[in-house]
Formats: C-alpha cells, structure tokens, sequence
C-alpha cells in the first residue's frame, strides 16, 4: 500500500481494518512476556490502536509511528487529552504522558530514533506492505533496533493462504523472513472468525490468529 492510498483512507474514513477493542492475544500475553519495567515499545503503523494504550497502562514508554496526522489526533482525541506537538527531523512528535506518535514515514526512522526501544510490537503492521516489501521492511529495523531488542508480532492468516495449516504452527511465511537472525517462538494460536487485514473489504472468515515471540541471535548482526 503507497503512502498517499493510506493517507487517502484515514481522509475518507475508510478504516474498516481498525480494531476498536485492544487485541485479546496482546492482553492475554503481555503479563507472561516478562517484559522489563518501563520497556521502551515501538509500534509501526499504529493508526490509532487502542493496544498502545494497554502498553501504556502497563507501565511501559510507548512510541507509535503512523503517515496519518488523522489517525494521529484522533488517537488523542479518544483519550480526551491535548498531546504536546514538536517536529523532530520529517517527523512531527505528539506526545502526552508515556505515549508518543511519530507522525512521518517509518522509512524515514534512523538508528538514533530508536535505538533505545527494546521491543518492536508488531499488530498487522508487516502485512501492511506487499509480500515483495516485506524484507526490506524486516530488514530497516533489523539494522536500526539495539542487537537486543525483541520483536512481539500478531498475525492474522487466512486458511487459504496457509493450506488449511495448524494454528499451532509457525507459518511459513514467518519463517521465511525471520530465520536467518532470529529465533522464533509461537506462544499461541487460535482459529475465529475476523476480517483479513491485508483486505479491508473482504467478509469475516475463519483466520488463524497467532502470537510469536522473535528474539535476535546474538551471534549474527
């Protein structure tokens, strides 16, 4: 999706793909990922996800990255508080207490942008981008995070695209992207009925939804 399409459907309110409750695979999981206090959590392509506020509540520092200044306010705006506003190189800073939305281009991020953020959390945000993006995608935080960070990724794969495979299997797709850095742990799945991220408009379908815990090798850069 090109930047100027993603801004065009925040413009015309077309964001069926927005989750209007946090994610329950979040919820259930943060507590057992053992995260250290205060964590500092980058979120790419955050919209205006309500997941940033549980990471928040949780007690961690929270920066989400999104292209949408509409996406953006009105992600403070649900909160009923008035962000302070700064611009930091091509992006434009709002913050407000332990959370703050870098509204620019996630390729635009250098490593003196984030190499304080221990974890990426990773909500529909690599399927954002077309499959033949994806690795560069990977790629631009891989050089960019601390060598150990840890990447906290939630999937949603259609049955079709997986072949009917197990939602007690790493998809093959993640593998494929990830297993040359880093290790890859499932900690859980669960086949319910959702809409497919990467198609807005489609109808609700059995998907299998997953949560993967990836951790760099410490023996490669």
């Amino acid at each position: 999706m090109s930047n100027n399409l993603w801004r065009a459907m925040w413009k015309q309110d077309k964001i069926a793909f927005h989750q209007t409750e946090i994610n329950p695979l979040l919820e259930e999981f943060l507590p057992k990922l053992a995260l250290p206090k205060s964590s500092r959590i980058l979120v790419p392509l955050c919209g205006k996800s309500l997941d940033m506020n549980l990471l928040a509540d949780s007690g961690h520092h929270v920066i989400g990255i999104e292209l949408s200044s509409i996406a953006v306010k009105g992600y403070f705006e649900a909160l009923k508080v008035t962000p302070s506003k700064e611009r930091i190189g091509c992006f434009t800073r709002w913050h407000y207490q332990k959370t703050e939305i870098w509204c620019g281009d996630i390729f635009d991020l250098t490593a003196q942008h984030i190499n304080r953020y221990s974890v990426l959390y990773d909500c529909a945000s690599l399927t954002a981008f077309p499959a033949e993006r994806r690795p560069e995608y990977i790629r631009h935080f891989r050089q960019r995070l601390p060598a150990d960070s840890q990447i906290i990724l939630v999937t949603t794969e259609s049955m079709e695209e997986t072949n009917g495979g197990s939602e007690h299997r790493i998809d093959s797709e993640v593998t494929t992207l990830y297993q040359k850095y880093y290790d890859i742990q499932l900690l859980h799945g669960r086949s319910c009925l959702k809409q497919d991220p990467e198609d807005p408009n489609a109808e609700h379908q059995v998907m299998n939804e997953k949560i993967y815990q990836i951790t760099r090798r410490s023996i490669l850069n």
